[in-house]
């Protein structure tokens, strides 16, 4: 039950009343009473308590269901009458094949009983009703094919446009905890930068950011591992490797520290940040 008591720090163990199902919010979802009148006060409409949100997700399963029950029911449809239409056509097949053997064997009496059948066959009747058939199957399936690809694009529209929202609101979160830091809010950046990862994970600056913050709060390790990712992301960075290994330096992993240290000078030999964090290496190792 831990995990429905509010982690912020001003009204941390408060407990949550609901989540925020507005698209455009970047705090996060779930929220208490305090969260409600703080952070959610702007789209108070979108916020909904567990009761909302267990009668959304049962009728978003029946809406599914609905879906799935009738796409079935066209699909066995289609095959109903496809398989009809194959049906009579091996019907067909046959009699014209007994029809061969009597022509074969001269056996006239039987092979008249049934030239009616060959009759339309002569007349084109049963090679024009085939090939309307094919005609309006093959339209009918390039109708299909047709609306599939406008679907895949609406959908990918869709995505692209929920993409761009999502880089605008991780690159205010970013903006958001910059300010936060330059405060000193250390713990209130780091939510924001984690924030902005969560929405767009491929700026290395976010992770370099985040970083920044862990380092303040005196977390090496996970700082390390911020550190990382940005340098898998962008292996130029040369403030990812100071960071790195200003973080190393402080869990006494000198060697470490001395080549991120000069791995950051060779991409940047202007960064006196580098610089200072190899000075203090040398400093701590004496």
């Amino acid at each position: 039950m831990d995990n429905y008591f509010c982690r912020y720090d001003f009204h941390n163990g408060q407990i949550i009343q609901g989540y925020c199902l507005n698209s455009e919010c970047t705090s996060q979802p779930q929220y208490c009473q305090q969260c409600l009148s703080h952070l959610h006060n702007q789209h108070l409409q979108d916020c909904k308590d567990r009761n909302y949100l267990a009668q959304l997700i049962q009728s978003s399963i029946d809406s599914q269901n609905d879906f799935q029950r009738d796409t079935k029911s066209k699909i066995q449809n289609l095959e109903y009458i496809t398989q009809k239409k194959l049906d009579y056509s091996f019907q067909e097949m046959e009699k014209l094949k007994q029809m061969q053997n009597y022509f074969q064997q001269e056996s006239y009496q039987n092979f008249k009983k049934d030239i009616h059948i060959l009759k339309k066959y002569y007349q084109g009747v049963e090679q024009k009703k085939n090939s309307i058939y094919h005609h309006k199957l093959g339209d009918f399936l390039s109708q299909i094919d047709s609306f599939s690809q406008t679907l895949q694009i609406a959908q990918n529209d869709i995505l692209q446009e929920q993409i761009e929202k999502n880089q605008i609101m991780a690159k205010q979160q970013y903006e958001k905890g910059l300010t936060l830091s330059s405060g000193q809010h250390y713990q209130k950046a780091l939510e924001c930068f984690n924030q902005a990862i969560l929405l767009d994970s491929r700026k290395e600056e976010y992770y370099i950011a985040k970083s920044n913050q862990l380092l303040n709060l005196n977390d090496y390790r996970n700082a390390i591992q911020s550190c990382d990712i940005a340098i898998r992301m962008k292996p130029q960075s040369y403030l990812a490797y100071c960071n790195k290994g200003f973080a190393l330096n402080r869990i006494n992993l000198y060697e470490e520290a001395r080549n991120c240290c000069e791995k950051a000078i060779q991409i940047n030999p202007n960064s006196a940040q580098a610089f200072i964090i190899k000075g203090s290496h040398f400093y701590l190792q004496r």
